[in-house]
């Protein structure tokens, strides 16, 4: 178990951004991990583990606590059949080094979701989902190290509770259990998933390969997406993340935005109705609530919307601070509430802030 003392967590997040943890222990496996559990229960110090720190924004102090950064690797075949493959997944691999392998095995069901960063360990935990994919539809099992009863488990689809970026380890079981691997079931036969507009339109008169879409899927996404490979395009994916809306509520947002806005608001969302509908009712338009209410150039400090997609939060200076971006999501967040009535979350955990803190940015 490698293990040091005050270390700065801003260089293993994809933000970038983030001050020392007391200690930082880097795990190779499960025993690894155990024991740097057991470490922090010594220490009675709070515990923070996580991965590639795609979905992480520390507090600019730090976490007064024992993280634990979980790398441990592996992708093995667990079952196959003339249809379907059965891959475990080390929750330390890279999310699209996975994917691209499956992609050149001809493996369908995760093509769609290229070139997202992090590790797989947190694939499931948001339910990441991208161009009409997600994890729920691929997703069979879960082994986990279960922290209050300290027994390694294995839990199963129907145990995960999955909903819009959501399952247990999100909700009604958070910090319980750490995800030692994902086991994925892999169509051998599949067809592309071609619903969303920009790979329909690029696809709309060709028969795509895997690897055509998967090559279509990283332009995409690398127009919209800045990919965080240095500081000044750190970002933690979707910083806002907007309520599932009643026919009600969304009538009502629909109306309101039309009424303040204008420019037709309420006409372009009736166009968008259909792709936003999930079977809780309609995700929020969240892009678009905060084109129209705020822009696309709002900057605070070192941190700024990103123009190409709006939902996104950027340290285009390499050297924004938690305060920076807390301090823009609370402009926005304030603004779209004002003109539409939908309140904006905050997609990332927040990792060492006091809850004044939180209460100062408006973060319940």
């Amino acid at each position: 178990m490698q293990l040091r003392e005050n270390a700065l967590l801003a260089p293993y997040t994809t933000f970038y951004i983030g001050g020392p943890s007391r200690y930082l222990i880097f795990a190779q496996d499960t025993g690894e991990l155990i024991e740097g559990v057991n470490f922090s229960e010594e220490k009675s110090l709070p515990l923070l583990v996580f991965g590639g720190g795609s979905n992480l924004l520390v507090s600019d102090t730090g976490f007064d606590g024992v993280a634990i950064r979980l790398e441990n690797i592996g992708m093995d075949i667990v079952e196959e059949t003339n249809y379907e493959v059965y891959l475990s997944i080390g929750s330390g691999e890279i999310w699209d080094d996975v994917v691209r392998f499956a992609c050149e095995e001809k493996w369908w069901g995760i093509e769609n979701l290229s070139h997202i960063p992090g590790f797989c360990g947190a694939f499931t935990v948001q339910n990441v989902g991208a161009y009409g994919q997600e994890a729920s539809k691929v997703v069979e099992s879960v082994e986990v190290y279960d922290l209050k009863d300290k027994q390694i488990k294995t839990l199963n689809q129907e145990q995960l509770e999955f909903g819009y970026r959501k399952s247990i380890f999100n909700s009604s079981e958070k910090n319980r259990y750490v995800i030692l691997s994902t086991t994925l079931k892999l169509q051998k036969d599949g067809e592309p998933n071609l619903g969303y507009g920009d790979l329909a339109e690029k696809f709309k008169n060709s028969q795509p390969t895997i690897q055509e879409i998967r090559n279509a899927i990283i332009e995409i996404r690398n127009q919209k997406f800045p990919f965080p490979s240095e500081p000044t395009k750190g970002n933690s994916g979707s910083f806002f993340r907007g309520p599932i809306l009643s026919e009600q509520e969304f009538g009502f947002m629909q109306a309101k935005l039309d009424e303040v806005i204008g420019n037709d608001a309420g006409i372009k969302l009736e166009k968008m109705k259909s792709r936003l509908k999930v079977p809780q009712g309609y995700k929020t338009p969240t892009a678009f609530l905060i084109e129209n209410c705020v822009g696309k150039e709002l900057v605070v400090g070192g941190a700024k919307i990103n123009p190409a997609q709006p939902a996104i939060i950027l340290n285009f200076s390499g050297q924004a601070t938690s305060t920076d971006v807390l301090s823009l999501y609370k402009q926005v967040s304030s603004s779209v509430f004002e003109l539409t009535g939908v309140r904006l979350e905050i997609e990332p955990e927040l990792v060492g802030f006091t809850k004044g803190e939180l209460a100062e940015f408006g973060v319940s």
